[in-house]
């Protein structure tokens, strides 16, 4: 098992920046935290077998959400990654 300098881990977290093309998968399995952000949306990405390959464009344009709305998921999943909850900040990666 590999630890991470929480430091590092913080830098790394704000130079992180979700784009429309990232996987959905990814983003839930590097920053499982995010998942909250979809499903406030309503958008149910866990677990979801086409989130292994669907990027973010697809996956919340394809559930009928506006360009609009895509730009507002973004920017709170990065905001989330930016500002991770207390109890994810020191876990062993």
């Amino acid at each position: 098992m590999k630890t991470i300098n929480i430091k590092e881990k913080e830098q790394d977290n704000k130079n992180t920046e979700i784009t429309r093309n990232t996987i959905i998968g990814d983003i839930i399995s590097k920053y499982p935290y995010t998942s909250e952000v979809f499903m406030d949306y309503g958008v149910h990405c866990v677990g979801c077998s086409a989130s292994s390959f669907e990027t973010m464009e697809q996956g919340i344009l394809g559930h009928g959400f506006s360009e609009g709305e895509l730009m507002d998921i973004l920017m709170e999943i990065n905001d989330a990654i930016k500002n991770p909850p207390e109890e994810f900040e020191d876990l062993v990666f």
